[in-house]
């Protein structure tokens, strides 16, 4: 490791301690609790995907060839933010098996499957997502497959080796560009460590496990259209997502003399944000960078060089207020 990524797993190390120093100092009980939710999602984070049911449909190929699809259960796929919202999913490449059929796997959040899997209440709801599944494999396989299908009884809840299931879905996450659950918590309160960043201490925390697995080739998420409660012509079924143009909240920075030195102290002003695990920052010595996911985003250019490293930030929740003292290099 070359003294660069030293310095700078350095100084995210020591954000990391200032912000959950700040939040125990604070907060005792919120730090607790997430301490503890924490190490289970981090469990449950690791965990490999499990079979829920297999579907098997006809894949439309000269001659035409059994097409079988295993529905996954996995918490490392978020749920829909609402009933409304785009169901996430995603899914193994296809193969082509010495039997004479193909296989392929999709993974939901446990949730999803829940509500709309084999043991749906109704059966419009558990064949809109077998339809939408089935959208899927045809957008991201670039093959067309029938409509008709069949469930296979609950004693085959998957088709294919299930050790090799779960290591296709395993090295698919490892090429995923956005952690979720425990990691997407942490990203959200330590901004300035985004975990999109390969050279970030938390990429490289939450990669320690499974770095044993082989590399896959790329294979993006698609993310799929609400499921409907009830019967509903099926229309855009493959949902692209749209940026959200984000709001420059109030702010003020100040030069500050102080007995250690020249500051600049900079305060944001963040109406209806509870908390600062809300806030993405990133402090380099010539800006700040700050983002509320879905409500603000400012980028400020600084007057003085900061020493970066040593900067501070907290947040007041009862005014809703980001303070940030950054020392002027001298």
């Amino acid at each position: 490791m070359d003294n660069i990524n030293s310095e700078s797993m350095s100084k995210q190390a020591q954000q990391i301690w200032a912000m959950l120093d700040d939040m125990s100092e604070n907060d005792p009980s919120a730090y607790k609790k997430f301490i503890e939710r924490q190490l289970q999602e981090g469990k449950e984070h690791i965990s490999p995907p499990e079979p829920h049911m297999c579907v098997q449909a006809t894949l439309v190929t000269k001659p035409s060839k059994p097409l079988f699809i295993n529905f996954c259960s996995w918490k490392r796929i978020p749920e829909p933010k609402s009933p409304q919202d785009p169901v996430p999913v995603t899914g193994t490449r296809l193969t082509h098996e010495k039997g004479g059929f193909s296989l392929t796997s999709v993974a939901f959040n446990p949730r999803v499957l829940e509500e709309y899997g084999r043991n749906a209440k109704n059966s419009v709801d558990g064949d809109t997502l077998i339809q939408l599944a089935l959208d899927y494999i045809e957008a991201e396989q670039k093959v067309k497959v029938t409509r008709t299908y069949t469930v296979l009884p609950v004693e085959t809840p998957h088709k294919g080796d299930l050790n090799l299931i779960q290591l296709s879905f395993t090295k698919l996450n490892k090429q995923q560009p956005q952690p979720q659950n425990d990691v997407e918590e942490l990203e959200k309160m330590f901004g300035p460590l985004s975990t999109r960043e390969k050279d970030s201490l938390l990429y490289k925390l939450t990669n320690m496990a499974g770095n044993d697995a082989t590399d896959k080739d790329e294979h993006p998420d698609i993310v799929l259209s609400g499921i409907p409660s009830t019967p509903t012509t099926r229309v855009k079924l493959i949902e692209e997502l749209k940026d959200i143009k984000l709001t420059t909240p109030k702010y003020s920075l100040e030069p500050l003399d102080a007995p250690n030195g020249r500051q600049l102290v900079l305060r944001v002003d963040l109406p209806g944000v509870k908390s600062v695990s809300e806030c993405e920052l990133d402090i380099s010595e010539d800006d700040v960078k700050l983002v509320v996911p879905g409500q603000y985003e400012l980028k400020i250019k600084l007057p003085s060089c900061i020493e970066d490293e040593e900067s501070c930030a907290k947040f007041n929740r009862k005014t809703s207020v980001l303070t940030l003292t950054m020392p002027v290099k001298t």
